[in-house]
């Protein structure tokens, strides 16, 4: 792909019928250990409390030695089905997190409380973006209308969450 990036299919063979990914955890191990050698990973960063994938992917990471972030977007509650059960996931897969980031106080507030993660391990970025380094750069731009010779195209980044 352009830039260098890369993407890699996990395939997910049910371990049992009706298997919603977890139990693949062990399928997939051999397939994530190649990708994080092969890269030569270092830092593991997942998002979003409900993903299998992150969670097995973290595990793995974090059984290999190497540094693991989580980024939390959501605030779940404590006391229905999914909450309890979700809260019981969370603070076994995330026992060993080196970080832990949030995109705003009550969402810290709320994750620390249902992880039982550490809050001195814990940084709100609000909406995950450091808005004091992502500022755009006059000078950028004057390169890019240099190179391409079009000082009527613009790029467009976007970030965003739903």
């Amino acid at each position: 792909m352009a830039n260098g990036m890369k993407v890699y299919h996990l395939p997910h063979v049910p371990v049992m019928q009706g298997d919603v990914a977890f139990l693949s955890f062990f399928n997939s191990l051999p397939l994530i250990r190649q990708i994080l050698v092969r890269e030569h990973i270092d830092i593991v960063h997942g998002h979003q409390s409900v993903s299998i994938l992150q969670h097995v992917i973290l595990m793995a990471a974090k059984s290999y030695g190497l540094k693991t972030v989580f980024t939390e977007h959501s605030l779940f509650g404590y006391g229905d089905f999914h909450g309890i059960h979700l809260n019981k996931l969370i603070k076994w897969s995330f026992r060993d997190l080196d970080a832990a980031v949030c995109v705003s106080n009550a969402c810290k507030d709320n994750f620390v409380l249902r992880a039982k993660f550490d809050p001195i391990k814990s940084f709100t970025i609000p909406n995950a973006v450091d808005s004091k380094r992502f500022n755009p750069s006059p000078e950028i731009r004057k390169k890019e209308i240099e190179r391409c010779g079009n000082p009527n195209q613009i790029n467009i980044v976007f970030i965003s969450r739903l």
